[in-house]
């Protein structure tokens, strides 16, 4: 045992010895730390190569939060960026978050990963790619509303939902690339607010804060208003206009018919004019058409999902695994659905087509009582003719997408 004792302490010696040698010819030990904060300008990735904003980008960990504080330029992203959804991009090493929180991100799931409002603290599920959320401009569970962000360190990996994690960028080829979103029709009108989004991590009894904020510099846009009266017709036709700021014509369509045998849209869309749009237009008609076929004490605006519910396309509701209704995929009422008309996530860009619904509420800017129609960017083709189907109280609601050259 004395041996023994002795040569441990002889190789202890001769490791303290080489950790502080000083003799030039000898063996330099260098310990590299991970860091602990970096800035820069966000990166905006396309197709047609990397373009450097002058968006900005600090991140740092310090007590038991970790900080990620974006500045986004509205003048310059509305003169290079507008109506992209992409922001910007830059790197968060996961190496660094792993070492501050004393485990890893690529462990941690939904339920260690959580997300609240900023104004009332109610925790909800994450509602983008995950890592992720959407925010309204409040910092409120808000999809698809303002701003988003998305953090590339579970892909491939099966969330709580059974679904596999995946982004629009090969995380491969991007890893620990942060992803920063906003909504076009929306984010133009936030300059001069700062939108925080508020996230805690959960690694044994030890809870993190991770809070990102962008501050919008610049003015806001000042939106087009709508003026024009709803049309107050049970039948006709008319064209559709942006759902942007512009509020101009459009080469889309939209015949209707309304009556207590049915409620029909049948929407033309031109190849050409619907290009990258999500957004390709909407029509303002009176709710008040719609509450003159609805039975005595309902109301359009007033309406709850068991009233007015999405179809597939066989006519039949669909269910999840609980027994639950599926109900509306974008905002209420309104639906996305496949190729074939049934009902699908805005995500699922192989499959999905065409989207609509009904503004009895304003949603991103619409003027009230719009019936507005959308798009998934290069999923549609010329000739595709969908059919998607809800029950309005009964009444059989249907809408036709046409897609011609």
């Amino acid at each position: 045992m004395k041996k023994t004792s002795l040569f441990f302490m002889a190789l202890a010696a001769l490791c303290l010895a080489a950790c502080n040698n000083n003799n030039e010819d000898g063996p330099e030990i260098v310990i590299e730390e991970t860091a602990t904060h970096g800035e820069g300008t966000l990166v905006w990735i396309t197709d047609d190569g990397d373009t450097e904003t002058p968006h900005t980008f600090a991140w740092k960990v310090e007590g038991t939060t970790i900080s990620v504080d974006l500045v986004a330029d509205l003048e310059w992203y509305n003169e290079n960026q507008s109506g992209e959804w992409q922001l910007g991009t830059f790197t968060l090493p996961k190496a660094s978050i792993n070492e501050f929180i004393g485990g890893f991100v690529t462990d941690l799931d939904e339920e260690s990963f959580l997300c609240y409002n900023t104004t009332d603290g109610a925790q909800f599920e994450m509602n983008s790619y995950k890592p992720g959320v959407w925010l309204d401009a409040n910092g409120d569970e808000g999809y698809c509303s303002d701003f988003c962000w998305q953090w590339y360190i579970w892909q491939g990996k099966e969330d709580l939902d059974g679904d596999e994690i995946s982004y629009d960028l090969d995380q491969d080829e991007y890893p620990d690339l942060f992803y920063v979103v906003v909504a076009p029709g929306n984010f133009i009108y936030d300059g001069g607010k700062t939108i925080k989004s508020t996230n805690k991590i959960v690694v044994g009894d030890n809870t993190f804060d991770f809070i990102v904020t962008c501050k919008v510099s610049g003015e806001a846009v000042e939106a087009a208003e709508d003026t024009t009266d709803p049309l107050t017709d049970a039948q006709g036709t008319a064209t559709l206009v942006t759902m942007d700021n512009t509020r101009t014509e459009t080469a889309h369509t939209v015949a209707w018919n309304i009556s207590s045998e049915g409620v029909e849209f049948d929407v033309t869309i031109s190849l050409a004019g619907a290009g990258e749009d999500w957004a390709l237009g909407y029509v303002k008609i009176a709710n008040s058409l719609f509450d003159a076929i609805l039975p005595a004490g309902k109301t359009f605006a007033e309406l709850e999902l068991e009233d007015f519910y999405p179809l597939e396309a066989d006519g039949s509701i669909a269910y999840n695994e609980d027994s639950s209704m599926v109900g509306w995929k974008t905002y209420a009422p309104g639906q996305w659905v496949t190729i074939d008309g049934n009902y699908a996530n805005w995500s699922d860009r192989a499959n999905h087509s065409y989207w609509w619904m009904s503004c009895a509420e304003s949603y991103e800017g619409e003027p009230l009582q719009s019936i507005c129609f959308g798009q998934c960017p290069g999923v549609p083709a010329a000739g595709d003719v969908v059919v998607s189907k809800a029950s309005l109280c009964g009444i059989p609601w249907k809408v036709t997408f046409t897609y011609v050259e």
